[in-house]
């Protein structure tokens, strides 16, 4: 007489003698009108009034679907036209949250806007990476300007701030070449060979030992190979000395 509350009783359809699963439908509270469906005693299923479907013990709720334990396999297509989180609530301001653990894409990733990996995402770029250790596998293409240590500077195609550059192999360079310290040299066998190194406009000399003095010269191309216990002699033309 609509004053079912909902439980495995008289007011549902129950299959067998033992009443252990069946059918029934509260009448009473805010889930009135839903559809209950128990196995063993237990509610197995639950379909509320407004067609939200829960999976599980326990009330309806608010989500379209809810596996409330357990988990949920599905061997077709999964359509979201809206936002789909895993591990925590909706987060509106993204179309897919994971919370904990790690994701696994096996396919491409394609990304239209931006993407930050370890923080927020930061409109200044494309992809953005916080904090730890990044590696590429394989090439890093870089139509602009790449900076380390820094922010980017524009009359330089590559920047670094700060610190130590190694590079195991060749370096050419097409341009001008300003540094404090350069080393052009490979060990082959017992020699040590000299690549070719060429400074463009005037350069200095400096005493390795203590002496603050220095000599200019003008511009030269030294290439030189030195054998065991050889040596090599270079003529620079130097430039007047100035200076106290």
């Amino acid at each position: 007489d609509n004053n079912n509350t909902g439980e495995l009783d008289s007011a549902a359809l129950v299959f067998g003698s033992a009443g252990h699963s069946g059918i029934s439908s509260g009448k009473l509270g805010a889930n009135a009108h839903d559809l209950r469906f128990w196995t063993s005693g237990f509610t197995a299923m639950n379909l509320s009034p407004i067609g939200n479907l829960t999976v599980g013990s326990g009330s309806t709720s608010t989500w379209r679907l809810w596996v409330r334990s357990g988990d949920a396999a599905f061997d077709g297509r999964i359509q979201a036209s809206g936002s789909v989180s895993i591990g925590g609530a909706l987060d509106n301001k993204y179309r897919l949250r994971v919370y904990d653990g790690s994701a696994r894409i096996g396919g491409d990733f394609h990304a239209t806007g931006y993407t930050a990996v370890g923080g927020e995402v930061d409109s200044t770029y494309r992809f953005r990476v916080w904090d730890g250790n990044s590696r590429f596998g394989g090439n890093l293409y870089a139509t602009g300007n790449v900076a380390f240590g820094g922010s980017v500077d524009d009359n330089y195609r590559l920047r670094v701030h700060s610190g130590n550059s190694h590079f195991g192999g060749n370096v050419q360079v097409n341009g001008a070449l300003d540094a404090t310290t350069v080393e052009a040299f490979n060990l082959i066998g017992t020699h040590a060979q000299v690549s070719s190194l060429s400074i463009n406009g005037n350069g200095s000399v400096r005493s390795n030992g203590t002496s603050n003095l220095r000599i200019g010269f003008d511009q030269a191309t030294v290439n030189a190979a030195l054998a065991p216990h050889g040596g090599v002699t270079i003529t620079a033309n130097i430039t007047q000395f100035l200076g106290d």
